[in-house]
């Protein structure tokens, strides 16, 4: 018997709300039914969704299953044969059940709807285009298939593209002998893979690249309840594949016990924004002397996902034991989505973070003239709004892939107003009100497809009254920093007059909207340069 919610879906798209601005539609997305997503014959195509009662945390990992059926008895029978909903009710996954038109075309007939396509689409398409309503973060999606036509499909997308997968398990699956325009030629990219009952040649594409990438290929004769439980935890619970290159990188997800965190869950002592319940993580140095004043970080998690994942995705806790200092990672007011345009139809991130800073500094003997904000895509954009609107408590700001849409200086949002305001305030009192600014943006990011970049380069150089550090004519000025055998990093520096690096742009070769483990300790060299005094000076660390 399932305890959650077994209901088929038509796969459309968002409703498009005339004059809704790029940010509300990311915001308050929702499901358009008179937009579906159509196969290449022009068919509208359904899915089963199994959502759990214990609900879906964000950042949300999800499984898709092909089978060979496609009516709501394959679907509980499967669910129910592998025990995988109790497991997504224990581990808060969502499970997706897409439906073939009639039967899977595993030989990629072109006389049928090209299924290698279909599925690949729905795999590589991120909210808010496709699956609405069932959002599942893209380092955390796995594939399935079960029966000779749903498991050979699975395994020629997979084949292809294992970069959109973090696991796979397959159960029957023949090695397809695709037909000319049917799914593209594999590449050598690893994907961790659990087959039982498959063809032997298939096995051994997936083994070899297991092998080249110190991952697993494990391999049964049959399936019983111990091997599906064994195959959720090892592939589905155990392994992301994070954004940081082509082909990502596969890694283990860690627990926040692991990880060493705190966790503060549905917590209102804060007071903010009428008593709302808040949850955060907090990563103390181990041996933290209450007599000895030391840096705080607060680390701002990407749109749609959580704090936990971000501290998995940045490992800002590791550069804290090693530099000491703690770290705050706090989840968003509402629906995962920060609000750094300061919106006033949203709660007040802003007031929730100002309250959280009083926390940390009323628990922790924080130094309060070494305070830092960085953030991830809208944390960093949100970390771009807390420079703007509290340098008189931040040192510095390091946003990692995260630009001002266009949306943001217009009203609705209030952070145009904000920032004005506080440049008048200061101008008035003799404060400075100057922001460091240590900026991450991959050249494979296309989360922004406008002038955000120019703007953003164009805004805090004019703010901090020094040249934009990287433009087109300056691109050959740019410093090549190798690290180790990689050298993918391109630093591009404005300074001040005595030589402060003031404004530091991080270009990252081949780096999608991802974090490059390397770059926190980049940010943290930067932040950690200055310091501000009660009366808003800035002091450099020289040497």
């Amino acid at each position: 018997m399932l305890k959650g919610t077994l209901e088929q879906i038509t796969i459309c798209g968002k409703k498009k709300i005339p004059g809704q601005s790029a940010v509300d539609a990311m915001t308050f997305a929702v499901a358009d039914p008179e937009n579906p997503i159509r196969d290449s014959q022009g068919n509208v195509r359904s899915m089963w969704l199994y959502k759990p009662s214990s609900g879906i945390i964000p950042c949300s990992s999800g499984i898709f299953i092909l089978r060979d059926g496609r009516d709501r008895a394959s679907a509980e029978e499967l669910l129910e044969k592998t025990g995988w909903a109790e497991r997504a009710e224990r581990d808060h996954y969502l499970i997706l059940l897409p439906d073939p038109s009639e039967e899977w075309n595993a030989a990629a007939d072109p006389s049928l709807p090209d299924d290698y396509g279909y599925i690949t689409g729905l795999l590589q398409s991120g909210p808010p285009n496709y699956l609405i309503g069932c959002k599942v973060h893209r380092t955390s999606r796995y594939l399935a298939g079960f029966g000779e036509k749903a498991a050979t499909l699975a395994a020629g997308i997979a084949k292809a593209h294992a970069e959109l997968l973090a696991g796979l398990y397959l159960e029957g699956a023949a090695d397809p002998e695709l037909a000319p325009g049917g799914a593209p030629e594999g590449t050598d990219c690893p994907i961790p893979v659990w087959a039982v009952d498959c063809d032997e040649a298939l096995v051994d594409v997936f083994r070899e690249r297991a092998l080249q990438a110190h991952t697993i290929c494990r391999t049964f004769s049959k399936a019983d309840k111990t091997i599906y439980e064994k195959a959720w935890d090892s592939l589905f619970f155990g392994m992301r594949r994070m954004a940081t290159g082509v082909y990502g990188s596969l890694v283990h997800k860690d627990s926040v016990e692991e990880m060493g965190l705190q966790m503060h869950y549905d917590e209102t002592f804060l007071g903010d924004n009428g008593g709302m319940a808040h949850e955060w993580y907090e990563y103390v140095p181990i041996g933290l002397s209450a007599d000895r004043p030391i840096p705080l970080v607060l680390v701002l998690h990407g749109g749609g996902t959580s704090a936990k994942y971000c501290a998995e995705q940045t490992r800002w806790q590791e550069l804290a034991e090693k530099y000491g200092f703690v770290v705050l990672y706090p989840q968003a007011c509402i629906a995962s989505v920060w609000n750094p345009g300061m919106d006033s139809r949203l709660p007040s991130d802003e007031a929730y973070l100002l309250k959280l800073f009083a926390y940390a500094c009323g628990k922790y003997p924080i130094d309060q003239t070494r305070v830092y904000c960085t953030g991830f895509s809208m944390g960093g954009l949100m970390s771009h709004a807390m420079g703007m609107t509290h340098p008189e408590i931040f040192a510095a700001i390091a946003p990692f892939s995260g630009l001002f849409f266009d949306d943001y200086w217009d009203e609705p949002y209030q952070i145009r107003s904000r920032f004005e305001a506080v440049k008048a305030e200061a101008k008035e009192e003799g404060r400075d009100v100057r922001m460091p600014v240590f900026q991450v943006h991959g050249t494979m990011d296309k989360t922004w497809q406008g002038d955000e970049l120019d703007r953003m380069l164009s805004f805090w150089a004019k703010w901090n009254r020094i040249d934009v550090p990287f433009t087109d004519a300056k691109k050959a000025e740019g410093v090549f920093m190798i690290q180790g055998d990689d050298s993918r990093f391109h630093v591009y520096d404005s300074r001040l007059e005595d030589g402060t690096v003031f404004y530091r742009f991080v270009s990252v070769q081949d780096l999608p909207h991802g974090v490059d483990l390397r770059t926190p300790y980049m940010a943290w060299d930067f932040l950690s340069a200055f310091s501000r005094e009660a009366d808003g000076t800035l002091v450099v660390k020289r040497g």
